[in-house]
């Protein structure tokens, strides 16, 4: 009987050490983004030049552009790490002032579809393909278009969506900070991802084009604004107890993402080739608004041929 009462007492002796020590202990992660490097094309809005369209017209489009500016955008990312990190090998890692290099694709494929469901009421998607830095990455467009009809030169609105692949790699630093009865003790970590994402943002474009009907040739302007989103992290905090009532564990990310914002102009002509094909010859300009520090237009130099079906 004795001996059933030491174990007792052993036993509440030392989940009472543990409930101290534990009871008494936090563990604090947090996580930063230091260098990255992104692999993308800048992905404009798709093309659609109503001439000559009847209601059920279906309009094939091929086209290539061609990136004709420096293959790389600077940018920084929010709270980036911006100390010093003393590595294994008594070297230091500090990350960039523009943490972000954006390596753009020299060339981009696609072929999109738009339909011409009435009158006033069109959709449409596509995809494209674009390679550079031996990269090859896909993506899409996806969308509906409000026109006019009879009324010259034509007036159309596009809101849509872009899907595109992105690849990555990064330079992560976690810190560590554990508080428990006996002190602090911290802990660093530097890591490299590499990887890829998939992101989808938003686009809305204002065409105005001519549309003659015994002319070879015509004209149009599109104006509008898109964004990009480059990376995918999603800053935020989580905490939950390590055990119930003994300790906590506390992760912040402050990993944060890249949302580009361009400007888009895009001027052009159409050459008849057929009544029922046409060369599309244009410039887009896209302009960076919202996140990189390059402040340069970007011309994607495009040629897209209509089939009207």
């Amino acid at each position: 009987m004795l001996k059933k009462y030491l174990n007792i007492i052993s036993i509440g002796i030392i989940a009472s050490q543990l409930f101290l020590f534990f009871g008494c202990m936090t563990v604090e992660e947090t996580i930063y983004l230091g260098d990255v490097e992104v692999t993308a094309p800048i992905c404009p809005p798709p093309t659609h030049v109503n001439i000559n369209k009847d209601v059920g017209d279906i309009t094939i489009t091929p086209r290539i552009s061609v990136n004709t500016n420096s293959s790389v955008i600077t940018g920084r990312t929010v709270d980036r790490y911006n100390s010093s990190f003393r590595l294994s090998n008594d070297s230091t890692y500090r990350a960039k002032k523009n943490n972000l290099s954006w390596y753009l694709s020299d060339y981009t494929l696609g072929l999109d579809v738009d339909f011409k469901v009435t009158k006033g009421f069109s959709v449409f998607g596509g995809f494209n393909y674009s390679s550079g830095e031996q990269t090859s990455l896909l993506g899409g467009n996806v969308g509906i278009g409000f026109h006019s009809h009879t009324i010259k030169p034509i007036v159309r609105l596009d809101i849509g969506i872009t899907i595109q692949t992105y690849d990555y790699s990064a330079i992560t630093i976690v810190h560590t900070k554990t508080t428990s009865m006996f002190g602090v003790d911290e802990d660093w970590g530097i890591y490299g991802d590499r990887g890829n994402s998939t992101n989808i943002n938003p686009f809305g474009t204002l065409t105005i084009n001519s549309s003659y009907d015994s002319s070879f040739f015509n004209w149009f302007v599109i104006g509008g604004f898109y964004t990009q989103n480059l990376l995918g992290f999603e800053p935020g905090s989580t905490s939950y107890p390590i055990f119930p009532f003994l300790g906590s564990y506390t992760k912040v990310d402050k990993r944060s993402d890249m949302l580009t914002g361009f400007i888009y102009l895009n001027p052009g002509i159409s050459i008849s080739l057929h009544r029922q094909i046409r060369i599309l010859l244009s410039a887009k300009m896209n302009y960076e608004v919202l996140a990189t520090h390059s402040k340069q237009m970007y011309f994607l130099p495009s040629v897209q041929f209509d089939f009207q079906l």
